[in-house]
């Protein structure tokens, strides 16, 4: 980051300006022959988590994309809104894809997921699924509700998508621990979240 950029960037665009790939953050994304992109626009040390869990949605089935930001600190310099987050590998990924899963982080010492995204039958059948799975799921109304047409969840060929935003209690849960290394042994929470939601992907 510049010295003379103090605040979060407008856009992927503006970002890419100031930032350099490989030493700040790095991208990654896999096309597969699905109709489902899995996305974590806010991976690495950004929303600490939420890539390895996107990874492991994905799995080999999926078309995967990361953004994960790289810095020893000052991560969240990195975080693009969604509605903003206009990066050209990522654009060129959702016009193959019919539906989009977004995995993003949230606060919270609670072991919450929140969904939103505006394919609503997703929504409601994830909540199922991961509530018989024993995990605290409930819909998000909230200002993380991923309801704009321009959330990138929302941004594949149906025009609908779905949202998931968990918390860091949640995160920490899946992990060894949240650092770097940390979140390279994860734990059989994210095996059982991964699994509670595997029917959804054959539901579109």
């Amino acid at each position: 980051m510049s010295k003379d950029h103090l605040q979060p960037y407008t856009d992927f665009i503006q970002l890419a300006r100031h930032e350099s790939e490989g030493i700040d953050y790095r991208r990654h994304r896999v096309w597969r022959a699905s109709p489902i992109l899995i996305a974590a626009p806010h991976g690495g040390g950004i929303e600490p988590g939420t890539s390895e869990v996107a990874v492991a949605l994905a799995g080999e089935a999926h078309a995967l994309y990361l953004f994960e930001g790289f810095k020893g600190d000052q991560n969240q310099y990195l975080h693009v809104t969604s509605t903003r987050f206009n990066d050209p590998w990522l654009e060129e990924l959702l016009k193959t894809s019919h539906f989009v899963a977004a995995v993003h982080g949230c606060r919270g010492s609670q072991a919450v997921v929140s969904i939103g995204g505006l394919h609503e039958r997703w929504r409601e059948l994830a909540i199922q699924m991961l509530s018989r799975a024993g995990f605290s799921a409930e819909r998000d109304d909230g200002h993380h509700a991923g309801r704009f047409p321009s959330n990138l969840c929302n941004r594949g060929r149906s025009g609908m998508g779905v949202q998931f935003e968990l918390s860091l209690g949640l995160r920490r849960q899946m992990f060894a621990n949240l650092s770097r290394s940390g979140r390279k042994s994860p734990t059989p929470v994210l095996q059982r979240f991964v699994s509670a939601l595997q029917p959804l992907w054959s539901n579109p």
